[in-house]
Order: C-alpha cells, then structure tokens, then sequence
C-alpha cells in the first residue's frame, strides 16, 4: 500500500514539474532561449508557434 501511495506521489510531483516547464516555454519564452543559447544549445529547441 505505500509503494502505491509513493508511486502516485512521484507521478504527480512529475506531471508538476512538465506543466510548470511548459508554462514557462509558452510565458517567458524569449528568457528561456537566451539561457538556452547561454548553455550552448540550438535555437530551434525553443520553437513554439504563438497561438
């Protein structure tokens, strides 16, 4: 029973983290390519259409 309640903890903590992720690409994306660019990575890892 309490592997179970760990497992569903850790997926929800997961879920979290991707959504806050996603919200940060789609609010703040212009901080997020420059700190992609600071860390060496491509641009085009950082293309999301405006709706």
């Amino acid at each position: 029973m309490a592997g179970s309640h760990v497992y569903w903890i850790s997926t929800a903590l997961l879920c979290l983290l991707y959504i806050a992720s996603a919200i940060l690409y789609i609010i703040r994306r212009d901080w997020v390519r420059r700190t992609f660019a600071e860390l060496g990575y491509p641009g085009y890892l950082v293309t999301v259409r405006p709706c």
